[in-house]
């Protein structure tokens, strides 16, 4: 969760709310006069994640996808081929603006194979 204030998305749905609220006002106004709207900052601890992939491999993995998942959530996932884990890496770059550099995207797929591909099947 700690992550959701690097790429701005918490200050982002703030904004949003501000400005509801800030259109919210001006009908209330002509209803009821002058009325008071009291704002006031609310500070939360939101739990901390230390836990990052290790070994060989992992550095992409703790780089990109740790922005916004979890190790545990990763380990939840099925077991994928090298194609699909690309396709993953493509949707989360293109529909969720993952920050992945293209020249990246290459070593983050086999980094999630490695870890988590699913196994080729002997040939018969």
């Amino acid at each position: 969760m700690k992550h959701l204030l690097v790429n701005g998305s918490l200050s982002f749905l703030c904004l949003q709310i501000f400005c509801s609220l800030s259109i919210l006002a001006e009908p209330l106004k002509a209803i009821s006069g002058s009325p008071k709207i009291t704002l006031k900052s609310e500070k939360i601890t939101l739990p901390q994640d230390s836990k990052v992939f290790t070994g060989i491999g992992s550095n992409h993995l703790n780089q990109y996808c740790l922005i916004c998942h979890s190790c545990e959530y990763l380990n939840d996932q099925p077991a994928l081929t090298r194609n699909m884990w690309e396709k993953e890496v493509l949707k989360m770059k293109s529909s969720y603006g993952a920050p992945i550099p293209d020249a990246d995207v290459k070593i983050l797929v086999e980094e999630l194979y490695q870890k988590f591909g699913a196994p080729i099947a002997p040939k018969k």
